[in-house]
């Protein structure tokens, strides 16, 4: 997906930024695995790592947790949150 569509999509998921916690992964099935299956779990593909980068660095100036990875990094598209 693009920035764009993204950001649309966060607009009317992620509408309390503090009870949120994100990251980015190449796994992103892994790091939901890791933190016990959570209920409440969002997940977005971006284009590039670029532009999850930039997504994500969004959500954290707003508000959300940083959730830390124990993942490779390397070509980390997925944004996640829970």
């Amino acid at each position: 997906m693009n920035e764009k569509e993204i950001m649309a999509l966060l607009k009317s998921e992620i509408t309390i930024p503090l009870i949120w916690s994100i990251g980015v992964t190449n796994n992103p099935g892994k790091e939901k695995e890791d933190r016990g299956n959570p209920e409440y779990w969002r997940q977005w593909e971006a284009d590039d790592e670029m532009t999850a980068r930039r997504i994500e660095r969004h959500l954290l100036d707003n508000g959300c947790k940083k959730a830390w990875s124990n993942g490779n990094s390397h070509d980390a598209r997925h944004i996640y949150a829970f």
